[in-house]
């Protein structure tokens, strides 16, 4: 039986381990991966903790990484990808997308959120619980979506951006889209109506 590890086993890690036990427990062996420095327990939540530093080999074994920071998933991802490991997808199976969304290797998307059409999401891009992403919107690489974000449609989301908890993307125009600059920090509960800056941090309206 071919291995996927959830590389990182805290709080993000176990809701994900919850969503994975719900799509493919039988058909996969479902463990924990953690550095050294992170291995204090043999056993989360009854799912066998690995350390990375101790594995062999990562040939044939999928993962993706189970951390929200998006800065900790690049790095975690690179040294994975170094080791022989295979980023995966992860989508819960209550999760609603058309045939028209892209979903890029490493990618997680959680219970309950719904991608409608024309959609494409980058490399280990991670989307949570309840959010609702609209048409012809554009995620890159590593960026995270936390739960319960409204992402409107002609939305366009750089590289390694943190939308927070309940934040609000109104729509943009087909031929101008709303820009969100890479290394950006949407903060929770905020409602974009502009674009953001590249590296900047917005709150409020």
């Amino acid at each position: 039986m071919r291995s996927f590890y959830l590389v990182g086993a805290g709080g993000h890690g176990r809701e994900l381990a919850l969503w994975a036990s719900r799509s493919f427990v039988q058909s996969k062996n479902l463990r924990f991966l953690v550095e050294r420095r992170f291995a204090t327990e043999e056993y989360v939540n009854n799912i066998p903790v690995d350390v990375m530093e101790d594995v062999a080999s990562f040939d044939n074994t999928e993962y993706v990484v189970a951390v929200g920071d998006p800065s900790l998933r690049q790095r975690l991802a690179s040294e994975m990808d170094n080791l022989g490991g295979t980023a995966s997808k992860l989508l819960d199976s209550s999760v609603i997308a058309s045939e028209s969304v892209h979903i890029s290797p490493g990618c997680v998307i959680c219970a309950g959120s719904i991608l409608t059409v024309n959609i494409s999401l980058g490399q280990h891009v991670h989307v949570n619980t309840g959010c609702c992403i609209h048409h012809d919107v554009l995620i890159d690489d590593f960026t995270t979506v936390s739960p319960g974000v409204r992402i409107g449609g002609h939305v366009e989301i750089g590289r390694n951006v943190f939308v927070g908890i309940g934040a609000t993307i109104i729509n943009g125009k087909p031929h101008e889209p709303l820009i969100i600059g890479d290394g950006a920090i949407v903060a929770a509960g905020a409602t974009v109506i502009k674009n953001v800056e590249v590296d900047s941090m917005v709150a409020g309206v």
